[in-house]
């Protein structure tokens, strides 16, 4: 009887701890997501932090210039100024107001529900080039009403935004706080508990790498999509911005499992040497 008990102890432990590790997952990347890309006070910085990529400047320049030359064709000889100006022009204070303020309005849209669709305005940004190119001499100007574009924001990609949206909020601290009771009961319910905290620091450390690794096919998968260099450079720098809280929560859930680890090897090697002293 002895010897049942303590094999379905043995498996309460091991599924508790299972429990444990992916629900720190869980709730690391519930809450960085809610925090990255859910929170409105954090957009202004998630613009900035993209702007300070070269590759995402280098695309808004493109499609900028794509977008001018659309409006006015007498400027389709012109792209080599133009790529400059813009490029240039992605770095200036006024730029990164204007880029800031459609990322908010698209989050905000992206939530609320855009109509009829989703989309990155770049009317702002479209006026700033255009100030850009008279400052330097031409003598073009297009009327107000014609300088608007935007970049349409794929409706998958929109469904799948509001879906995890909701999974986030439910799921960021009651998963951390599970997580927490499932690693506690899988080292009281275990026979050895210096030996139950070593397996499940281990089981929460290796959720934690199987979670990176995922999250670096999935970059690699999104990267993939991109039909040049240069949209899977962007793509790249995109996700490297919006997926560095996540990272970052990862790695903590991963220097969680390992201290518990540690701990608990050198409990068992304190024990150990008791009781060989003894």
């Amino acid at each position: 009887m002895g010897g049942q008990g303590g094999g379905v102890r043995r498996a309460l432990a091991v599924l508790l701890a299972l429990i444990a590790a992916i629900s720190f997952v869980v709730g690391a990347v519930s809450l960085a997501a809610r925090q990255t890309i859910y929170d409105p006070q954090n957009a202004p910085d998630l613009a900035a932090r993209l702007l300070d990529e070269p590759a995402v400047r280098l695309a808004i320049a493109e499609k900028l210039v794509t977008r001018i030359q659309t409006i006015a064709p007498v400027l389709r000889d012109r792209t080599d100024q133009l790529s400059q100006l813009a490029e240039l022009l992605t770095t200036t204070p006024a730029f990164q107001r204007s880029f800031t303020a459609a990322v908010v309005a698209t989050q905000r849209d992206l939530e609320e529900g855009g109509v009829p669709e989703v989309v990155l305005r770049l009317d702002d940004m479209l006026a700033a080039l255009q100030a850009g190119l008279i400052a330097t001499g031409g003598d073009l100007v297009i009327p107000e009403g014609q300088l608007t574009g935007v970049i349409v924001i794929d409706r998958d990609q929109v469904r799948a935004y509001r879906r995890l949206n909701g999974v986030t909020r439910e799921l960021g601290w009651p998963s951390i706080a599970i997580a927490v009771a499932a690693a506690v009961c899988a080292v009281l319910v275990s026979e050895r508990r210096r030996k139950a905290l070593f397996w499940v620091g281990a089981t929460v450390g290796g959720a934690a790498i199987l979670a990176l690794g995922a999250l670096a096919l999935a970059k690699n998968a999104a990267a993939g999509q991109a039909r040049t260099q240069k949209g899977q450079d962007a793509v790249d720098a995109v996700w490297d911005v919006v997926a560095r809280d996540i990272r970052m929560g990862l790695a903590g859930v991963l220097l969680l499992g390992l201290v518990a680890t540690v701990t608990g090897l050198s409990l068992q090697a304190f024990r150990g040497g008791r009781t060989a002293g003894a």
